[in-house]
């Protein structure tokens, strides 16, 4: 993996004429060293890209770029890729009384022990809230989101923007390159002005905040300052929990304008490794008689054995006055192969991060493995009032149709068989709780539960083998997908990481765990359950979540994938080999075997174990009212509709004649159900019935219905 290493731009000082003339020493360089190694696949820059931060600096730096990603593009190849981090030129310093907010920081090396630096650390890293420090890093943040990130996103590659400013984290996977993971981290945010020497912060909660380091790559880290401008308490968190020796091969910064390498081994410990790069136009004291000239800049190369080599760069005036960036001899004499400067030694080994989900797959588990039923009635003689009942209890088989031979199948049956899998169903069809049964039985395997039969959830109710290790379940609804993409810009990407996106916005998944997810998916490792394909109203965001999940197809290929839609979402789906099953409604056999269930629950029996006694008769009359009117057992082949018959008959011990009576009493149950919920928001049942009315009917059109 090949990278240049720029620093310290400046773009916009003071010597614009001067930078006219480096501007073509460079070039002449960047030329000359792409034919004689080839270009690279990444630029790094250290920081103070810009003068003072302004927009206009910014625009000059785009100039810039652009014509470097000329110079250094083979034909026929990609460009490189650009991952920056900001320095403390590339801040817009607060000034006059603006800057009397700030004041506050020059006691932040007290910590917690004052109490306004105490808020500022919950918001920052509990809170995830900067907005203390945004309007700083405005321009800078503007300009990566306009000129950085797109290629990144046209790239596929991945990477992860955080809360705060600046920070950034890519992972590199580019053809025939070994992967390479890169953080870079904002160490600018301190220096508010000049005197900043030994006060500054990189905090560890930085690189909380954008998750792990992959496990199967080398990895960089990137800042503008060397840990000696940190405060004495900083270094030594930077050392203790930040860089370790195992996490990077190395830190590469900026800020000092002249290159330096540096290998540190303390007390005998693994070495850390930093790369100093120069200014490519540090002009200090300008105009003055004290004027320096410290420009430069540096290739780098990753080998596969870990051993990272440079080639640095330095300007320098020679014998008849001409100027040229030549070998920096600081580094000895110039070598072909480039100068070792961290070196892999055999066993020092970046550990592999090992990251526990059980807590996400307990919390998984309380969402999906139960059915609820509010507003059940205790009566005596007939259960204890619960509304809670495990899914595989009341779970009833579902069968299906599809377009070729394969009719009449439990999916069950179908799961195993279809890696992808497209399900389409009616409204109530029981579509959603097939995938929270999968999920919950694939939660349960993951965690170790032991199942009652000896063998595997997953092969007990879903005919998965049971070979390899247990694969998790991911179970996402596409509404939350739509409506936390209504809030974003529309310019913003439609690709398969917005599913990691909205697992982050909607469970307690911990920032670290996103790549573990990428890369179990990636691995095949993962059964992606996608609910409600079609439950988006809007077009534009229809289409937009269609996408994504195109996208998901397309790439995570190892990855089985089951996804649910009402019939008028499934032409989109078409032609992306998913296997096409429909959920047929409920025949007799399965009323029948979801009433068994019915009463198995309020009675706590067995399954298939045979009600007496009071529950017999229950069981009976039941029956009875549902499956010897004809009406009533129409509407008792949708699941969902089934459950409200059962509720309604156990809470007023009959069915109403006639199908809007039916209707109305269901109604009443689902008003009473929510009550309490109701009051709270301020809506009487009055208001509730006839909303609930005029939409059921609307949905609901019959020749009998009294409204």
């Amino acid at each position: 993996m090949r990278w240049l290493h720029l620093s310290d731009l400046h773009m916009g000082a003071p010597g614009r004429s001067l930078w006219w003339q480096v501007h073509q020493e460079f070039k002449k360089s960047i030329l000359e060293e792409v034919k004689r190694k080839g270009p690279p696949d990444v630029i790094f820059i250290t920081g103070d890209l810009t003068n003072r931060g302004a927009k206009k600096e910014f625009e000059l730096l785009d100039q810039f770029l652009n014509e470097l990603r000329d110079w250094l593009r083979p034909q026929n190849q990609a460009e490189p890729l650009i991952i920056p981090v900001p320095g403390n030129h590339d801040l817009v310093r607060p000034q006059g009384m603006a800057s009397t907010r700030f004041d506050f920081l020059k006691k932040f090396n007290m910590g917690r022990e004052d109490p306004s630096i105490a808020i500022l650390l919950d918001t920052l890293w509990n809170k995830k809230k900067a907005q203390l420090f945004k309007p700083l890093f405005k321009n800078y943040q503007e300009w990566l989101e306009r000129s950085i990130l797109p290629p990144l996103k046209q790239r596929g590659i991945s990477f992860t923007p955080s809360h705060f400013p600046g920070d950034l984290l890519v992972h590199l996977e580019l053809p025939d390159k070994m992967p390479l993971s890169v953080v870079g981290l904002n160490s600018a945010w301190l220096a508010l002005d000049d005197t900043v020497d030994g006060r500054l912060e990189v905090a560890t909660e930085q690189l909380q905040a954008l998750g792990p380091i992959l496990e199967d790559r080398a990895a960089l880290l990137l800042m503008h300052h060397p840990p000696a401008w940190l405060s004495e308490a900083a270094r030594d968190r930077f050392r203790e929990t930040l860089y370790t020796p195992d996490r990077f091969l190395a830190c590469l910064h900026g800020h000092m304008h002249k290159h330096r390498t540096e290998t540190i081994a303390i007390s005998g410990g693994k070495p850390r490794c930093y790369l100093q790069g120069a200014s490519l136009f540090g002009l200090e004291r300008f105009g003055t008689r004290n004027e320096t000239r410290l420009m430069g800049y540096a290739w780098g190369e990753l080998q596969p054995d870990k051993t990272i080599r440079l080639w640095p760069r330095k300007r320098e005036v020679t014998g008849n006055g001409e100027a040229l960036f030549l070998h920096d001899p600081s580094f000895g004499d110039e070598k072909r192969d480039g100068i070792p400067v961290c070196t892999w030694t055999p066993g020092v080994t970046s550990p592999q991060e090992t990251i526990d989900l059980s807590p996400w797959l307990r919390s998984l588990l309380d969402q999906v493995d139960h059915i609820n039923i509010m507003g059940i009635s205790s009566k005596a003689g007939r259960g204890q009032n619960a509304n809670r009942y495990p899914i595989e209890q009341l779970f009833t088989t579902l069968r299906s149709r599809g377009e070729t031979t394969e009719s009449n199948l439990s999916l069950a049956d179908l799961f195993p068989k279809h890696p992808l899998l497209l399900l389409e169903g009616q409204p109530g069809a029981g579509k959603s709780t097939f995938l929270k049964l999968a999920a919950t039985m694939l939660a349960r395997d993951a965690l170790g539960m032991e199942c009652p039969d000896s063998t595997s959830w997953r092969k007990r109710f879903l005919g998965m083998e049971e070979s390899g290790p247990p694969p998790l379940p991911l179970f996402l609804r596409l509404a939350e997908l739509a409506n936390f993409l209504a809030k974003e810009a529309t310019d913003s990407p439609n690709d398969r990481f917005r599913l990691l996106d909205l697992l982050d916005r909607t469970t307690d998944a911990q920032p670290r765990w996103r790549n573990h997810w990428k890369k179990k998916l990636d691995d095949g490792q993962v059964v992606l359950l996608l609910d409600g394909l079609d439950e988006v109203d809007d077009d534009p965001l229809r289409e937009r979540v269609f996408a994504i999940v195109k996208n998901a197809l397309l790439h995570w290929k190892n990855t089985r994938i089951v996804v649910t839609s009402r019939p008028f979402g499934v032409e989109l789906m078409r032609n992306m080999g998913l296997f096409h099953g429909v959920i047929e409604p409920f025949g007799k056999e399965e009323i029948k075997e979801f009433l068994d269930r019915w009463i198995a629950c309020f009675y706590g029996l067995s399954i298939n174990e045979p009600p007496v006694g009071e529950a017999g008769r229950y069981g009976a009359q039941l029956e009875k009212a549902i499956l010897d009117r004809p009406t009533i057992r129409r509407l008792a082949t949708n699941p969902v509709m089934l459950t409200c018959l059962c509720v309604v008959h156990w809470n007023e011990g009959q069915l109403p004649e006639g199908r809007s009576r039916v209707y109305m009493a269901v109604i009443r149950w689902l008003i009473g159900a929510r009550k309490n919920l109701r009051e709270k928001a301020g809506f009487n049942d009055g208001f509730a019935e006839r909303a609930m009315v005029v939409c059921w009917f609307s949905a609901n059109p019959t020749k009998d219905h009294l409204v």
